[in-house]
Protein backbone atom coordinates (compact mmCIF):
# COMPACT_ATOMS: atom_id res chain seq x y z
CA UNK A 1 0.00 0.00 0.00
CA UNK A 2 2.97 2.46 0.69
CA UNK A 3 5.37 1.10 -1.51
CA UNK A 4 7.64 3.30 -3.65
CA UNK A 5 9.59 2.50 -6.38
CA UNK A 6 12.80 3.39 -4.33
CA UNK A 7 12.01 1.15 -1.45
CA UNK A 8 12.77 4.23 0.89
CA UNK A 9 10.91 6.39 2.79
CA UNK A 10 9.43 9.11 1.61
CA UNK A 11 10.48 12.74 2.60
CA UNK A 12 7.09 14.48 1.33
CA UNK A 13 3.74 12.53 0.67
CA UNK A 14 0.24 13.81 0.19
CA UNK A 15 -2.79 12.11 1.85
CA UNK A 16 -5.53 11.61 -0.65
CA UNK A 17 -8.38 12.46 1.22
CA UNK A 18 -11.56 12.34 -1.61
CA UNK A 19 -13.32 9.23 -2.28
CA UNK A 20 -13.12 6.76 -4.49
CA UNK A 21 -9.38 7.13 -4.57
CA UNK A 22 -6.77 3.90 -5.66
CA UNK A 23 -4.15 4.74 -3.55
CA UNK A 24 -4.08 6.59 0.21
CA UNK A 25 -0.87 8.26 -0.48
CA UNK A 26 0.36 10.06 -3.56
CA UNK A 27 3.59 11.69 -4.46
CA UNK A 28 4.20 14.52 -6.79
CA UNK A 29 7.55 13.88 -9.21
CA UNK A 30 9.40 16.97 -7.14
CA UNK A 31 8.81 15.02 -4.08
CA UNK A 32 9.87 11.76 -4.63
CA UNK A 33 13.27 11.82 -3.20
CA UNK A 34 14.76 10.87 -0.04
CA UNK A 35 16.94 12.76 2.09
CA UNK A 36 19.25 9.74 4.04
CA UNK A 37 22.95 10.84 4.73
CA UNK A 38 25.02 9.52 2.23
CA UNK A 39 26.76 7.27 4.90
CA UNK A 40 23.80 5.12 5.37
CA UNK A 41 23.57 4.60 1.89
CA UNK A 42 27.10 3.37 1.72
CA UNK A 43 27.07 1.19 4.81
CA UNK A 44 23.59 -0.34 3.33
CA UNK A 45 25.66 -0.97 -0.45
CA UNK A 46 28.48 -2.57 1.76
CA UNK A 47 26.13 -4.73 3.79
CA UNK A 48 24.63 -6.15 0.60
CA UNK A 49 27.87 -6.75 -1.35
CA UNK A 50 28.94 -8.41 1.69
CA UNK A 51 25.82 -10.95 2.34
CA UNK A 52 24.46 -10.69 -0.47
CA UNK A 53 20.87 -9.97 0.76
CA UNK A 54 18.83 -7.25 0.14
CA UNK A 55 17.11 -6.77 3.72
CA UNK A 56 17.91 -3.04 4.58
CA UNK A 57 18.24 -3.76 8.27
CA UNK A 58 19.46 -7.49 8.93
CA UNK A 59 17.91 -8.88 12.42
CA UNK A 60 21.97 -9.90 13.20
CA UNK A 61 22.38 -5.93 12.88
CA UNK A 62 19.63 -5.01 15.06
CA UNK A 63 21.95 -4.01 18.18
CA UNK A 64 23.38 -1.84 16.11
CA UNK A 65 19.97 -0.31 15.71
CA UNK A 66 19.30 -0.14 19.16
CA UNK A 67 22.75 1.25 20.32
CA UNK A 68 21.79 4.09 17.62
CA UNK A 69 18.55 4.69 19.48
CA UNK A 70 20.45 4.44 22.75
CA UNK A 71 22.29 7.12 21.96
CA UNK A 72 20.18 9.18 20.45
CA UNK A 73 18.19 9.52 23.56
CA UNK A 74 20.69 9.79 25.68
CA UNK A 75 21.99 12.82 24.31
CA UNK A 76 18.63 14.48 23.34
CA UNK A 77 17.84 15.63 27.15
CA UNK A 78 20.59 17.75 26.92
CA UNK A 79 20.57 19.18 23.64
CA UNK A 80 17.15 20.04 23.90
CA UNK A 81 18.00 21.51 27.35
CA UNK A 82 20.28 23.42 25.30
CA UNK A 83 17.91 24.91 23.09
CA UNK A 84 16.04 25.98 26.24
CA UNK A 85 19.10 27.65 27.90
CA UNK A 86 19.53 29.69 24.65
CA UNK A 87 16.37 31.02 25.01
CA UNK A 88 16.53 31.92 28.11
CA UNK A 89 19.59 33.52 28.14
CA UNK A 90 17.90 35.92 25.07
CA UNK A 91 15.07 36.61 27.71
CA UNK A 92 16.97 37.72 30.37
CA UNK A 93 19.50 39.72 28.54
CA UNK A 94 16.44 41.56 26.55
CA UNK A 95 14.67 42.21 30.32
CA UNK A 96 17.84 43.26 31.66
CA UNK A 97 18.39 46.08 29.23
CA UNK A 98 14.59 46.61 29.13
CA UNK A 99 12.93 49.60 30.64
CA UNK A 100 9.50 49.61 31.74
CA UNK A 101 9.13 53.58 32.12
CA UNK A 102 8.22 55.74 35.29
CA UNK A 103 5.95 54.57 37.91
CA UNK A 104 7.11 57.41 40.08
CA UNK A 105 7.41 60.81 39.46
CA UNK A 106 10.92 61.86 39.06
CA UNK A 107 12.29 58.71 39.97
CA UNK A 108 13.37 57.85 36.54
CA UNK A 109 12.75 54.71 34.81
CA UNK A 110 12.48 51.72 36.06
CA UNK A 111 14.17 47.95 34.80
CA UNK A 112 11.45 45.75 34.04
CA UNK A 113 13.68 42.83 35.46
CA UNK A 114 13.05 44.86 38.84
CA UNK A 115 9.02 43.80 38.54
CA UNK A 116 8.38 40.65 40.65
CA UNK A 117 6.14 39.39 37.96
CA UNK A 118 8.82 38.85 35.37
CA UNK A 119 10.97 37.28 38.26
CA UNK A 120 7.84 34.97 38.92
CA UNK A 121 8.04 34.15 35.27
CA UNK A 122 11.42 33.77 34.11
CA UNK A 123 13.12 32.29 37.98
CA UNK A 124 11.11 28.97 37.38
CA UNK A 125 11.77 28.70 33.91
CA UNK A 126 15.87 29.23 34.70
CA UNK A 127 15.32 26.36 37.26
CA UNK A 128 14.01 23.70 35.07
CA UNK A 129 16.56 24.66 32.25
CA UNK A 130 19.30 24.01 34.66
CA UNK A 131 17.61 20.64 35.79
CA UNK A 132 17.15 19.81 32.43
CA UNK A 133 20.82 20.57 31.51
CA UNK A 134 21.94 18.30 34.62
CA UNK A 135 19.76 15.65 33.86
CA UNK A 136 20.77 15.35 30.43
CA UNK A 137 24.44 15.42 31.62
CA UNK A 138 23.62 12.78 34.17
CA UNK A 139 22.44 10.80 31.57
CA UNK A 140 25.04 10.86 29.27
CA UNK A 141 27.90 10.29 31.59
CA UNK A 142 25.81 6.82 32.25
CA UNK A 143 25.88 6.05 28.90
CA UNK A 144 29.20 6.47 28.09
CA UNK A 145 30.26 4.62 31.16
CA UNK A 146 28.01 1.59 30.42
CA UNK A 147 29.45 2.03 26.95
CA UNK A 148 32.89 1.55 28.40
CA UNK A 149 31.44 -1.17 30.66
CA UNK A 150 30.33 -3.05 27.84
CA UNK A 151 32.85 -4.88 26.12
CA UNK A 152 34.13 -6.12 29.41
CA UNK A 153 31.07 -7.85 30.25
CA UNK A 154 29.83 -5.64 33.54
Amino acid sequence: MYTNPTGLGLEIAYFNMLPGQKEDLSIKPLDAHSLLPPEAIEAWFYLYRMTGSPRRYPSKHAKISNSIMVHVRAHMVRHQAMFAAYAMKTAIRYLAIRLQGEITPGAGEVKISDCQIQQYRLLPQLARTFAFLLTGQAVKNIYVRVQREWPRGR
